[in-house]
């Protein structure tokens, strides 16, 4: 027989491993992993989206991003700033994201005339 403190154990193994396989897919697999992140650490964690705004001026940090991501010197109109957030940067970046299937908040409707 299991004593409940070993039962305990596996229960928060399972949790840990069933939280692992999700920030997993949703790193590499989810909508979203074809947009290039900010940081290699922005699909994994919104830490470093956090990092961000708190010591730095997100604007400023998110410009440069854009700017210095293309190699051809234009702007990438969207990055990935968090497992479930992106920037986006031109009008372009907003009819992609309009356009496309993605999860957004009741506040994209005022975008709804670029669809």
């Amino acid at each position: 027989m299991i004593s409940p403190s070993m039962e305990l154990h596996w229960v928060a193994l399972t949790a840990i491993v069933i939280a692992l396989v999700r920030s997993a897919y949703i790193a590499l697999a989810g909508p979203l992993s074809d947009i290039p992140p900010i940081h290699w650490f922005a699909r994994w964690s919104r830490f470093y989206n956090l990092y961000i705004k708190y010591f730095y001026s997100t604007r400023t940090a998110h410009y440069e991003a854009h700017t210095s991501k293309s190699n051809d010197g234009n702007y990438l109109p969207i990055l990935r700033v968090g497992p479930n957030e992106v920037s986006i940067m031109t009008t372009e970046g907003i009819k992609v994201v309009w356009g496309a299937d993605f999860e957004r908040s009741p506040w994209y409707g005022v975008f709804a005339n670029f669809g």
